[in-house]
């Protein structure tokens, strides 16, 4: 396998990671609900914001949701196409309509995404897409939560037949009903900042060095999206962002309201057996990523032993190796890390031939955590190889330039990391198959 397979290979793993790219094509979900559509908006703004998600647009009359965006959790594939981009933070928002038809309720839900990209200046802008049909088939269990909730508050979900009581032969009148509940009034606070001097700069960079990207006057208003130091992360307009120190501006907040309004709790009945404790809403997903990248240390150092299966022009005298792969990576950020790694591999052959070979590589890696103990991930290498051969006493010394892709698994402190590694020499080439296992410390 040479340098043109190599690259024949690369070509093709790109092409198998595109369908994980976001689509244009824009997809949502329906779900019919037997409940009225007053139920259905006050259980989807409930259900939405114990996601999450904050509330920007509420419409109780046309049956409108739409909530701010919020981070997402990504699949390995996505995440690491898109973090190879320089696209990160991927955040997703969701637009609801509610229907009213034939006595039931028509939830529609459609997820929107955008990409916050960071360039090396530290400015920061967003870009709009539409998630594709597997993406949008995540929040189908977010609205099937919303469909069963409804149907419950509404009195209408369905369920097995209560248990027929023995007949009485004395009877007593049923309680008066308890009095309804007044509506309750939910309020969703947003972060704004107020420029409170004459002028003031927004600039690319949490610092005074950073250029300006417009001046504002005094009572300009921007959404806080987040802060650095003595700085505010302000939304510009729909898809830019920018920096204004803290000390020019006022911080207030904007309220958003929506009002809901419980059932009425149904008159007292024969006894009955007692029912399933309904289990607590899920923990967001937005925390759950978190949890995950801080899965793994900032720097990681690994030592092992490796084999190896050379392929080329000379292995009929050396083929299978055997020696000692060490290595340490750092996170740069997300979870992408780079560092080095150093094997030295040995190589018997016959005739009283071997080889011994040095092998010093720069390696780049996307760590993706499954749970708290096991890790996947993936990447490339490149650096040099040095190989000694031995035959009787002549020893002969040869450099060469080597290239490796490498995939494999932590579970806990233990990792194997299989790699294909290509070597070119000035008159030959060669590849192998590695097989590094090890433990991190």
């Amino acid at each position: 396998m040479g340098f043109r397979s190599f690259s024949i290979l690369s070509a093709v793993l790109f092409l198998l990671a595109i369908p994980s790219f976001p689509q244009s094509d824009v997809n949502g979900i329906q779900i019919e609900i037997n409940a009225p559509k007053l139920t259905v908006f006050d259980t989807a703004t409930q259900v939405l914001m114990q996601q999450g998600f904050s509330l920007v647009t509420t419409n109780e009359r046309i049956g409108l949701l739409t909530t701010d965006y919020r981070d997402a959790k990504e699949s390995f594939g996505n995440a690491l196409m898109l973090n190879l981009m320089g696209r990160k933070d991927v955040e997703y928002m969701i637009s609801t309509s509610i229907t009213a038809a034939n006595g039931k309720s028509i939830l529609s839900l459609y997820p929107k995404g955008r990409m916050k990209k960071v360039n090396r200046l530290g400015v920061a802008t967003y870009e709009d897409f539409e998630p594709n049909k597997k993406a949008t088939e995540n929040f189908r269990p977010l609205a099937e939560k919303i469909k069963t909730l409804s149907e419950q508050n509404a009195g209408t979900a369905a369920s097995a037949p209560a248990p027929v009581a023995p007949k009485q032969e004395e009877t007593k009148p049923a309680p008066a009903a308890p009095p309804v509940a007044a509506a309750a009034v939910n309020n969703v606070e947003i972060p704004y900042a107020r420029v409170k001097v004459a002028a003031a700069n927004i600039r690319q960079a949490a610092s005074l060095q950073g250029a300006i990207i417009k001046g504002v006057t005094r009572g300009s208003e921007y959404k806080v999206v987040g802060t650095e130091g003595d700085w505010l992360e302000i939304m510009i307009d729909e898809k830019n962002v920018g920096y204004i120190n803290k000390a020019v501006c006022e911080s207030f907040s904007k309220t958003v309201y929506t009002e809901s309004v419980p059932a009425a709790p149904a008159a007292p009945a024969a006894p009955v057996a007692p029912a399933a404790t309904i289990a607590p809403p899920a923990q967001p997903a937005a925390s759950v990523a978190k949890a995950k990248v801080g899965g793994e240390k900032k720097i990681l150092f690994g030592v092992g032993p490796s084999f190896s299966l050379a392929m080329g022009s000379w292995t009929n005298h050396y083929s299978v190796g055997f020696g000692l792969d060490l290595q340490i990576l750092f996170n740069i950020f997300n979870h992408l890390y780079i560092g080095g790694s150093f094997g030295t591999s040995l190589y018997p052959g016959e005739s009283h031939r071997t080889i011994f070979r040095l092998q010093p590589m720069f390696q780049a890696q996307y760590r993706y955590p499954v749970n708290k103990k096991l890790v996947v991930f993936g990447g490339f290498g490149m650096g040099c190889v040095i190989d000694s051969e031995r035959h009787y006493d002549d020893v002969d010394t040869e450099t060469g330039f080597a290239a490796d892709l490498v995939a494999g698994i932590r579970f806990g402190s233990f990792y194997i990391a299989p790699r294909i590694r290509l070597v070119s020499y000035d008159n030959d080439s060669y590849s192998s198959i590695d097989f590094p296992i090890g433990i991190y410390f």
